[in-house]
């Protein structure tokens, strides 16, 4: 018999992307940090020629994680993609 010992909790970055009435989207990534995720986000939605939509507008909340516990966080928020495409359009570029 042995004594169940935990591995370390990984850092994570825990992304939120919402919108009022959609359903909340989320991904997870590690091996980076917070600063670079939001600089990322920016960089693509900056890329993106989208049509500005006054009543909906999304935000990315970026949040850092280790183990169960939730620490710093920063957010953006931006007019013309839903939850939905904003997280196909992340993860288009982050498998690249």
């Amino acid at each position: 018999m042995k004594i169940y010992t935990p591995a370390d909790p990984i850092f994570l970055i825990r992304i939120n992307i919402k919108q009022q009435s959609e359903k909340t989207e989320h991904i997870t990534v590690y091996e980076t940090t917070l600063d670079e995720c939001y600089n990322f986000t920016l960089s693509i939605l900056n890329q993106q020629k989208m049509m500005p939509n006054v009543r909906m507008r999304t935000t990315v909340e970026f949040r850092e994680a280790l183990g169960g516990e939730n620490l710093k966080t920063i957010s953006l928020s931006f007019h013309g993609l839903n939850p939905k495409q904003t997280k196909e359009l992340l993860l288009k570029y982050i498998k690249g």
